[in-house]
């Protein structure tokens, strides 16, 4: 029985893998720890997720660069052209491969992207996607299966656990939309701006 349990989940996530028409998968758990979060390793390769988890370690630590994002598409993240990661973030180890990231995307240090959730009862695999020119700011977290639109920015310390629509500035925890941005007005009138204590 829990044999077959695990290899219908293991099926059902080659399918995810192969079919881009599907955002999220939630499983009732039906194994035999006291939560899902310890059967871990039934999803994936030990040797190989702890591989992953050490390489993405390292990578927190390097600066923006395009030879970090080239090991991360290495891992299986869709990362576009553009892309600037700073320090402190982390792709989710587990399944890197459900991450995306598009052209032009900025996200800020300390930011963490889930592509899965463990409940004690259920657990969820999910695309996490972050759309064209998007902004993600620093200490951020995206719950696996959420989607940034493009031209959107998110506020620091923000949890995102919805979708944010296109050319929205959202913040908070959780995350709401607090207003449109016009990705035209995000260039500053002047070219070097100084500003002086007391002015």
């Amino acid at each position: 029985m829990a044999d077959s349990y695990w290899k219908s989940v293991r099926g059902a996530i080659r399918e995810m893998r192969t079919n881009p028409d599907i955002k999220k998968i939630t499983f009732a758990y039906r194994g035999k720890k006291d939560s899902s979060q310890d059967d871990w390793h039934k999803l994936r390769n030990p040797i190989r997720m702890l591989f992953t988890a050490f390489v993405f370690e390292i990578l927190r630590k390097t600066p923006p660069c395009r030879i970090k994002n080239s090991v991360y598409r290495l891992f299986g993240v869709k990362i576009g052209s553009g892309v600037s990661i700073a320090y402190n973030v982390l792709p989710d180890p587990l399944f890197p491969e459900f991450l995306t990231i598009e052209d032009g995307v900025m996200i800020g240090s300390d930011c963490e992207f889930a592509t899965h959730e463990f409940l004690r009862k259920s657990f969820t695999i999910g695309r996490t996607v972050i759309k064209r020119n998007a902004m993600i700011s620093g200490y951020n977290i995206l719950r696996a299966g959420v989607t940034i639109g493009e031209n959107s920015m998110t506020g620091a310390y923000t949890f995102v656990s919805k979708d944010v629509d296109k050319n929205i500035f959202a913040a908070g925890i959780p995350a709401k939309p607090i207003k449109e941005i016009n990705p035209d007005a995000q260039v500053p009138e002047k070219e070097i701006e100084i500003v002086k204590y007391g002015e």
